[in-house]
């Protein structure tokens, strides 16, 4: 089997809570399996669904303490800045703005263990209105600016790491390939969808926007760089937990 389906065989475990159970498997392919996962930030997938079958067993034991304390630091960084987010969030609604979570947190809670779905952002949509009231409100908060604002986001980083992209739109309306698919979601706020979060309630987009944002949004980096699995385990999992809430023919229209 070539590392490649070694690596969407254990996702596809890894994804759903399950084990994938490989007898043996070079030392030489694990590495080259681990950096796989590594570029593609899914390795604190691979090591939960592996870790404890026979090939994974059978390496040395400093590799395999190695590897875990790995897969662990990336899952307790993530922890701290679910944490820190959904603070920030809290504090950000009490001011009277009201906002939507868009991917990250919205899809990591999906996951049977959301801490080994790390994120590098979270993105915030907001109205235009509130758009610079925002900017003003994680400036006072101590966040830098991270570049120039752009005609529909801006980045925020915070002194201990979480890094926010705010948007009043999902896409760059000036993007010739993306700019109209923001139509889809003009009335998005109206029809908004609360989920909990650690006991905290966020809200996001409802299941058939949030589904089709997904679809958009790997596609516009498949336009120009290409896109991850990891976007790709959202797609699936959303599917499957939010799916009785889409209109599956008004979608495939839509991405027609």
């Amino acid at each position: 089997m070539e590392i490649r389906e070694l690596l969407l065989e254990a996702l596809r475990a890894g994804i759903r809570g399950e084990k994938v159970n490989w007898k043996q498997l070079p030392i030489d392919d694990w590495q080259a399996l681990l950096q796989l996962a590594q570029r593609q930030h899914v390795m604190p997938l691979l090591v939960e669904a592996a870790y404890d079958c026979p090939a994974f067993l059978a390496l040395p034991q400093a590799q395999q303490r190695e590897i875990k304390m790995t897969a662990i630091h990336i899952g307790f960084a993530q922890t701290q800045n679910t944490a820190r987010f959904l603070q920030l969030y809290k504090d950000l609604t009490q001011t009277g703005i009201n906002c939507l979570v868009m991917k990250g947190i919205a899809c990591r809670r999906l996951y049977p263990n959301p801490s080994l779905r790390p994120s590098s952002d979270e993105d915030i949509l907001v109205r235009d209105a509130d758009f610079h009231a925002c900017c003003d409100y994680f400036l006072q908060r101590g966040m830098i600016a991270s570049g120039d604002r752009s005609d529909f986001e801006c980045g925020f980083r915070s002194k201990d790491g979480l890094y926010i992209e705010l948007h009043h739109s999902p896409f760059s309306p000036s993007a010739y390939e993306m700019g109209e698919s923001n139509n889809y979601f003009a009335e998005s706020f109206s029809r908004t969808m609360p989920v909990s979060v650690e006991n905290v309630t966020i809200h996001t987009l409802n299941g058939h926007d949030h589904l089709l944002y997904l679809l958009l949004h790997a596609y516009k980096h498949f336009i120009h760089s290409g896109f991850g699995i990891r976007q790709v385990c959202d797609i699936i999992l959303w599917a499957e937990q939010h799916g009785q809430t889409v209109d599956w023919q008004r979608l495939f229209t839509q991405c027609e």
